[in-house]
């Protein structure tokens, strides 16, 4: 059995960028985590203590989307950081959407996705 917990596109407002405008203006950037177990079938599905409590997910997305980077590598890379030194996972996926970014683009996403 393999269980797996997930965000799933979770909006942030926050001010990274490259650009000066885009660190003053703000914009809205979607986060998606999944942390998976193999072998699952010894966990306790009625125990929180043995289950991934998307509430830290949330709360690990939420301190890293709060601190202002020129690059959202750096911010995908420190939310995985995190995960991976604060949960016991055999794998795990953080994804970083910035939908069009600077304006540069005129429709579409920058997407970053890192995976254990």
């Amino acid at each position: 059995m393999i269980y797996s917990c997930k965000l799933k596109r979770v909006a942030f407002y926050a001010y990274h960028g490259l650009y000066a405008e885009e660190q003053i203006l703000g914009a809205t950037f979607y986060v998606s985590i999944a942390v998976t177990k193999y072998a699952a079938d010894t966990i306790n599905y009625s125990s929180l203590e043995q289950l991934y409590n998307y509430e830290h997910l949330f709360a690990i997305a939420q301190k890293h989307m709060k601190q202002t980077q020129p690059l959202i590598e750096t911010i995908a890379k420190n939310i995985f950081d995190e995960v991976l030194k604060t949960m016991q996972a055999d794998e795990i996926m953080v994804e970083l959407i910035k939908p069009n970014p600077a304006g540069l683009f005129g429709s579409g996403e920058a997407v970053i996705t890192l995976r254990k």
